[in-house]
């Protein structure tokens, strides 16, 4: 059994890379000693701000998000259209049953609550995700041109 384990840490620890450790969603880049000073240029952190800088590029230009690691933000992780398809339907139930004055919790919209959901007349209603979200699920206000 021992070698088992052995063999299975083995094997992790030779596909591990900066990605993995970090937790990287599919698209973004693991951040460099330059690529974290050029974004602490681009957006400077706070005092006593524990920041937390994530990297993509599309289109040619790298961009960069940030969100202060002490706090509860998570608006540079992608919320895929998909996902998006997943809550209106728990959204839609929360309104049908909710009674008068239902509302749609963070707790069941996660980040997509920058899509405004709400229940109106028993139904839910939100923005346009394509108002909010690029194509490819990332957050349009989040991110910036890294300097």
């Amino acid at each position: 059994m021992k070698r088992i384990a052995i063999a299975t840490v083995s094997a992790l620890a030779a596909v591990s890379s900066p990605a993995m450790a970090r937790g990287l969603q599919p698209g973004e880049i693991a951040p460099t000693p330059d690529l974290l000073a050029r974004a602490q240029r681009t957006i400077p952190p706070a005092e006593h701000d524990r920041p937390d800088y994530h990297f993509r590029t599309s289109g040619g230009i790298m961009l960069v998000c940030y969100y202060n690691g002490v706090g509860n933000g998570r608006f540079c992780t992608r919320t895929p259209l998909s996902d998006v398809k997943r809550i209106d339907d728990l959204a839609e139930d929360t309104c049908q049953h909710g009674g008068p004055g239902a509302i749609i919790p963070h707790a069941l919209t996660g980040e997509a609550i920058v899509l405004d959901y709400a229940c109106k007349g028993g139904h839910m209603a939100r923005e346009p995700y394509a108002r909010r979200f690029d194509a490819d699920g990332w957050m349009l206000d989040e991110w910036k041109p890294l300097q």
